[in-house]
């Protein structure tokens, strides 16, 4: 009897956990969307991304895009994630882009759905704005 329980119990511990999760908002693992705007240029462009949890307190999101409406980019950055008191998740990280770009900083916060970014560059500065994507649009 002790052999039928404990795989219960565990199975059972389990979906709680991601019933919490989900519930509070603290798993941002999925597709995103949303627009990018740079501040020094007024350029702007479609935004994707998708954040995958690497443990309980970092993502790597990664995010595409097209610059001038036809170039891609594409890069990919690991994310500090840190639960606020109000509820919300901050988001700290950086990646090097290129030679050209330099090392991009990203200050983020999510909250219900939504997520805001700030980006600075040794040239750049600007904002992600994106929501999560709904299930069968992801």
């Amino acid at each position: 009897m002790k052999i039928l329980r404990s795989p219960v119990i565990a199975g059972l511990l389990v979906t709680i956990g991601g019933w919490v999760a989900t519930a509070s908002g603290a798993d941002l693992s999925g597709a995103w969307r949303g627009t990018w705007a740079n501040s020094n240029n007024r350029h702007t462009g479609p935004l994707r991304g998708t954040f995958v949890p690497l443990n309980e307190n970092q993502y790597q999101a990664d995010f595409r895009g097209r610059f001038f409406g036809l170039l891609p980019f594409r890069y990919s950055v690991v994310l500090d994630a840190e639960p606020q008191p109000d509820g919300s998740i901050r988001l700290q990280g950086s990646a090097f882009v290129s030679r050209r770009y330099g090392t991009f900083h990203y200050d983020a916060t999510v909250r219900e759905g939504h997520f805001e970014s700030t980006y600075t560059s040794c040239k750049f500065q600007g904002t992600f704005s994106m929501d999560r994507c709904g299930g069968a649009d992801q």
